[in-house]
């Protein structure tokens, strides 16, 4: 059997034992929470620079689709200028022939 002294001095050790755990658990805790704080700030702030990339991006793409349509008009309008020039150049290359 244990002695009084004994199990005294195993009650003192399983005590020192706890406040040891406690004391490692809490450090953990705090260790892990800054962690958590700095990744969440990390992902904020990569979220907002995200956001304002997004923006950038979309009135660049908003430019780009004004500049094509101004481009389509400008096409037709050559096309149109075209077509028109080939039936004059036809309309007098015709008019030479029954001369």
């Amino acid at each position: 059997m244990f002695s009084k002294r004994e199990v005294q001095m195993l009650r003192q050790e399983k005590e020192q034992l706890e406040n040891v755990l406690s004391h490692k658990s809490t450090e953990v805790r705090k260790t892990l929470q800054i962690e958590a704080n700095r990744v969440e700030d990390d992902l904020k702030r990569n979220l907002a620079t995200q956001k304002i990339e997004n923006v950038k991006l979309q009135n660049q793409i908003s430019g780009i689709k004004q500049e094509k349509t101004q481009l389509q008009q400008n096409l037709i309008g050559l096309q149109r200028r075209i077509s028109e020039i080939e039936l004059a150049i036809g309309g007098d290359q015709a008019n030479a022939t029954m001369e």
